[in-house]
């Protein structure tokens, strides 16, 4: 029996193929039980009415077991072509197909209206919100004719207006209910789609510059890796950090060389394309991202921007910035920490050669 709920358990909550988000899976979740159950119910209860002598049983069973055929062909075609709007609309059909008959021929036999609730709910449940409330309402419209002319008819008369209304008014309430219970579900989920693409944006931007963090430098290389993988193309980078840093610091204090780190990128911002990103690496250090550029036109980028940081005035220190680049261009099937590397051991030339100079990845002097 144990066995028998975790199969059952696996078969509805497992992920179908194209399922994005939540309010999706839900509603995959939904479909299956619903054809599951109805198609289980469904061949119950045709089995059981067709050993009555009662004829209007006999109709009954027969479109129980109908509709259970049908409601399995939906299971069927669910789980072969994964296709959730046909499998709802299947469900949705037999399940109106089957209360719209089991109401006329039953009429409210032994209560049996009290199952015409369900429907509402598994329509507005397990379709989008507007296909939904159109098949409650045309099966409210057409519930509500068949019960008004029942009036005096239905239950050897004893059906009368108050029934009426109090079946309306029921069956009503539940469509509204749970319209505004799927809409609140649909703005819940859209908020928190929101919510989690600003946590995202804010996980992969530097607070201080505003600039690409570090992560998100990582996750742009690797993408210009496959790109070359796959396309042959080149690309290059740039790291470059601010000279006699800690001076800066010392001198006038971490807030003013916050100021720095911000003008500074406000600057390399400026000078760089919208195909090419800047970076913060870590500390004063940062990177550019230079796509379809090789080593010597990421020298000249890199020259420019060291120029332009030279002659730019920070207001809040007395002394001019100077930084140092370290160039490199990707070579084919390196890995992102040899190119990475290779750019390091450029800046750590250009300080060595005396700072404030751009130098290119040596590749004989690294090997």
């Amino acid at each position: 029996m144990i066995s028998v709920f975790k199969e059952l358990s696996h078969y509805l909550l497992s992920p179908s193929d194209g399922v994005v988000d939540s309010v999706e899976f839900r509603r995959h979740i939904f479909v299956k039980l619903i054809l599951g159950s109805a198609t289980t119910i469904l061949f119950v209860f045709s089995f059981l009415h067709f050993f009555t002598s009662d004829s209007r049983q006999t109709l009954i069973a027969t479109i129980d077991f109908i509709a259970a055929l049908a409601t399995l062909y939906g299971m069927v075609d669910l789980k072969r072509t994964q296709n959730i709007n046909r499998a709802s609309l299947i469900a949705t059909l037999s399940l109106f197909v089957f209360f719209i008959s089991f109401a006329l021929v039953n009429q409210n036999e032994s209560f049996g209206l009290i199952w015409l609730i369900f429907f509402p709910i598994i329509a507005i449940t397990i379709n989008r919100k507007v296909t939904g409330l159109v098949f409650a309402g045309l099966f409210l419209v057409i519930i509500y004719g068949m019960a008004f002319w029942g009036i005096g008819e239905w239950q050897n008369g004893q059906w009368d207006f108050e029934s009426f209304l109090r079946l309306s008014i029921a069956l009503a309430l539940i469509i509204v209910v749970m319209y505004v219970h799927e809409a609140a579900m649909f703005k819940a989920q859209a908020f928190e789609l929101r919510t989690l693409k600003l946590l995202e944006e804010r996980a992969l931007v530097d607070e201080l510059t505003q600039l690409a963090n570090r992560r998100r430098i990582n996750e742009l290389l690797n993408s210009e890796i496959k790109r070359n993988k796959r396309y042959h193309s080149t690309f290059s980078i740039v790291i470059f950090d601010i000279d006699h840093f800690k001076i800066v610091n010392d001198t006038y204090g971490h807030l003013v060389g916050d100021d720095v780190l911000k003008g500074l990128a406000n600057v390399a911002t400026n000078l760089t394309r919208e195909t090419e990103t800047v970076g913060r690496w870590g500390g004063e250090e940062f990177v550019i991202i230079l796509p379809q550029i090789d080593a010597k036109q990421a020298a000249i980028v890199a020259e420019k921007l060291r120029i332009a940081i030279s002659k730019t005035a920070f207001e809040t220190i007395e002394k001019t910035i100077t930084c140092s680049f370290g160039v490199a261009e990707y070579i084919e099937n390196e890995s992102l920490e040899r190119l990475i590397e290779r750019a390091d051991c450029a800046l750590y030339d250009a300080k060595e050669s005396g700072r404030n100079q751009v130098s290119v990845c040596n590749l004989n002097k690294l090997n």
